[in-house]
């Protein structure tokens, strides 16, 4: 199997995030959608988010796309190798990480179609029961709103806050 295709769609999409007491708040998200597809037919879809989406799929598609073509996409550590080298030569942070993230979780959403396994079973999965987080500290959101909304998530019954 072999990477035909790599593209990102940089997206800005409308929300409505729930705040404390009932009311909610219409903003929107930047999001980059990757699409990686294979001479076989399969295509995965990863996602980044909370950034500058225009700025990773630059960097997805005028960077790392056309080294991507031609590899395994079942050998994934040795696209991350390439991806690293490639993208991070001084620093292993920022717009970066954002891109070799959502190619990443596309490489596992292909791994998870080829070899008929979800992908936490790939991972190790060895869980009953995984705890859940509540993702809610967008950047619109001002310190006190911020105070609110977590008090608000753990009434709701979350133990664990990002």
């Amino acid at each position: 199997m072999k990477i035909v295709r790599v593209s990102a769609t940089p997206l800005n999409l409308p929300v409505t995030v729930p705040m404390a007491g009932g009311q909610t708040k219409s903003t929107s998200l930047s999001v980059c959608i990757v699409s990686i597809e294979t001479d076989t037919g399969l295509v995965g879809t990863g996602m980044t988010a909370i950034t500058e989406e225009e700025v990773i799929g630059s960097i997805v598609n005028d960077i790392a796309a056309h080294h991507l073509i031609g590899m395994d996409p079942m050998r994934h550590e040795q696209i991350w190798e390439r991806m690293y080298w490639l993208l991070t030569p001084r620093g292993q942070s920022g717009y970066a990480s954002h891109a070799m993230a959502a190619i990443d979780l596309a490489l596992w959403d292909i791994k998870g179609q080829a070899l008929g396994e979800p992908c936490w079973r790939l991972l190790g999965g060895a869980r009953n029961e995984v705890p859940v987080y509540a993702t809610f500290g967008f950047a619109f959101f001002d310190r006190d709103e911020l105070a609110s909304a977590a008090t608000d998530w753990v009434g709701r019954g979350f133990t664990r806050l990002k």
